[in-house]
């Protein structure tokens, strides 16, 4: 039973990882914490109000939009609009859900990560960057405008530039508010910068790295599993080893 579950993840994550790279479609999504403002940025990129937040943040469900025939992937709420430049790049749009981050990301071609201006880069934003080394993000500078001074907006800019440097440089293509751009051109933009092919490559082989690890675990567990087995197996025959002895004592003792 165990071979036959660990032949069914192989199969499954083959699976996934060739449709990942037969994908037509560009995948973004929209990450961060909850209340940073994911529904927000989503309506601004469409240009209009696609969906009203959740009241109830543990009920939040992937959301789908595509502006085009876009691939659905099952368990998302699907959304189609008219949008004339994210259909012209076959452009789709996730939102994901704070809970569900690790999980969907591995999907993604561009992660566009909300960070809320009243306080960046909080211990939750770092964990879930460091938990995406391998795919371009771009950050998404929500809440600006309730930061009233023009000082404290530039201050908040500079410290927010400052931690990306030093510890997501590498993975980080750009900072966005929505100020200087329309945050759907600012997207194409960003995906522009990114060699998708390549990307999807490597997120493939991290892919087949994480399931060899998995595979390896589990193996592990297996192993564990029936050596202990094994060891109540010599018990059990070693009580009844002991058992026969004492009643052949017995039987001596009384001849």
């Amino acid at each position: 039973a165990r071979y036959c579950q660990m032949t069914e993840h192989a199969e499954r994550c083959e699976a996934k990882i060739n449709e990942m790279l037969e994908n037509k479609q560009k995948n973004v999504a929209i990450m961060g914490e909850a209340n940073c403002g994911k529904t927000t940025v989503l309506n601004q990129i469409c240009g209009f109000e696609v969906k009203r937040p959740s009241p109830i943040v543990s009920e939040a469900i992937p959301v789908m939009v595509a502006s085009s025939t876009g691939k659905m992937i099952p368990d998302y709420e699907y959304y189609h609009i008219d949008h004339t430049k994210l259909a012209a790049e076959n452009v789709s749009l996730f939102e994901i859900p704070a809970g569900e981050i690790g999980s969907k990301a591995v999907e993604m071609d561009l992660i566009l990560y909300v960070i809320s201006a009243t306080m960046p880069f909080s211990a939750t934003d770092i964990s879930n960057l460091e938990k995406m080394p391998y795919l371009p993000v771009a950050i998404v500078v929500n809440k600006l405008d309730l930061i009233e001074s023009e000082e404290d907006k530039k201050e908040t800019m500079e410290y927010i530039s400052y931690i990306v440097s030093r510890k997501f440089n590498r993975q980080v293509i750009g900072i966005l508010t929505g100020t200087d751009e329309p945050l759907d051109d600012a997207v194409i933009s960003c995906l522009g910068k990114i060699d998708i092919a390549d990307s999807r490559e490597f997120r493939a082989q991290y892919m087949v790295y994480h399931f060899k690890e998995e595979l390896l675990l589990k193996l592990k567990d297996g192993l564990a599993a029936a050596e202990d087995k094994l060891k109540a197996i010599k018990s059990e025959q070693k009580l009844a080893q002991d058992s026969a002895e004492q009643v052949r004592l017995e039987w001596e003792s009384l001849r």
